[in-house]
């Protein structure tokens, strides 16, 4: 919680009537807060924030009779019907079977339940960010026919006691009345191991209304999970969900499959290697692979020039100079790339052209 300094600062500034410096200061602490894994706290900082923006008396009011408009689902998930096609999800070859069996189990529900069956129904998506959790999550809604119901977390996580929980119970009522797909990003946010000893005793309680909807979902309605950050999960959830899935960065024939869906449409001449692109963009995730192509798209438009290899490859090196320090290419995977082309028969001045290596370097350095 905020010291007793950032308490005299907030003070001070409201008795001399400069909202700004109340804004400024609880801006601060709401970083340092974030930073130290203390979400609930920032929350309530934020909101502290919205009062002061619309010119509240903050020692005029109490918590418990405060109106935060929460009563009103609506401010808590959004309910669409997704038209994400599930070819449009490109996925590595065990996860695709994995999924497709998923699906088929749920096409047989009728049958199943007949039987005493019913299908695995709680799933949760792993993996680092950009390799198409979200986009997954909206697809399978959209193969089974079934509403799709976003949990919106920020409003979710309530700054006031026993709020949060309510809220979750509140999300949760929706599968017992209608069958749906309730989807929790960042299922982290809610879902943090109760032994944290950063996390406040609120927290972890909301971990325990967590658990305890899960355990009493029905089993007409599908519940999904996606997190960037698994280790942080809590043991007990992760036991809950009966499908774990792991959404890793694409293999090279996935990223090839990737170049080809976001560039088929603007590919005229149809002479692109789709291949080739993979192999040199190893590591990329399906987010950053589609921003290159919309990047190379933007400039076929601007400059008026057809694609082809040269002009696809010439922007994915350039992409480069956006990606973080981790993700960006050194001189050692600029020379291994060079080879690569030489060996798909570029010539080097072409390869100079990509690579922005010199003509001379590269004649006297690959094979």
């Amino acid at each position: 919680m905020a010291t007793i300094n950032i308490v005299e600062d907030i003070v001070k500034a409201f008795s001399s009537g400069k909202n700004e410096e109340v804004v400024s200061v609880l801006e601060k602490e709401i970083k340092k807060q974030r930073a130290n894994g203390k979400i609930l706290v920032a929350k309530r900082l934020s909101n502290l924030i919205k009062d002061v923006s619309r010119g509240h008396s903050l020692s005029g009011q109490s918590l418990t009779s405060r109106n935060i408009n929460l009563n009103n689902n609506d401010t808590l998930f959004e309910k669409i019907y997704s038209n994400i096609e599930l070819d449009s999800v490109v996925l590595n070859p065990n996860t695709r079977t994995t999924i497709i069996e998923f699906i088929k189990h749920w096409e047989a529900f009728d049958k199943l339940l007949k039987n005493n069956i019913s299908p695995i129904n709680k799933i949760l998506f792993y993996g680092p960010p950009g390799t198409g959790k979200t986009r997954l999550a909206y697809a399978l809604a959209n193969k089974l026919n079934l509403p799709l119901i976003i949990v919106k977390l920020d409003e979710l996580v309530s700054s006031y006691l026993g709020k949060t929980g309510k809220n979750i119970s509140e999300v949760f009522e929706i599968a017992k009345r209608e069958r749906v797909v309730i989807f929790f990003d960042e299922i982290d946010t809610v879902a943090k191991h109760r032994d944290d000893a950063r996390e406040l005793g609120e927290l972890k309680r909301v971990v325990t209304v967590l658990l305890q909807n899960i355990d009493l979902f029905p089993v007409t309605s599908i519940l999904i999970g996606a997190t960037n950050h698994d280790e942080l999960l809590d043991k007990a959830l992760w036991r809950r969900f009966g499908l774990r899935l792991e959404i890793n960065t694409p293999e090279e024939e996935s990223r090839a499959l990737l170049f080809e869906l976001f560039l088929s449409d603007f590919n005229k001449n149809k002479s692109l290697d789709y291949n080739l692109m993979a192999r040199v963009t190893v590591g990329l995730n399906g987010s950053l692979i589609n921003d290159i192509c919309q990047n190379i798209k933007r400039a076929s438009v601007i400059e008026g020039i057809s694609l082809d290899n040269i002009f696809c490859l010439k922007h994915i090196i350039s992409f480069n100079h956006q990606l973080t320090s981790k993700q960006r290419l050194n001189k050692k995977n600029l020379y291994e790339i060079a080879q690569v082309l030489k060996d798909s028969s570029f010539n080097l001045i072409d390869i100079s052209e990509v690579s922005g290596i010199a003509y001379t370097t590269l004649r006297d350095n690959i094979k």
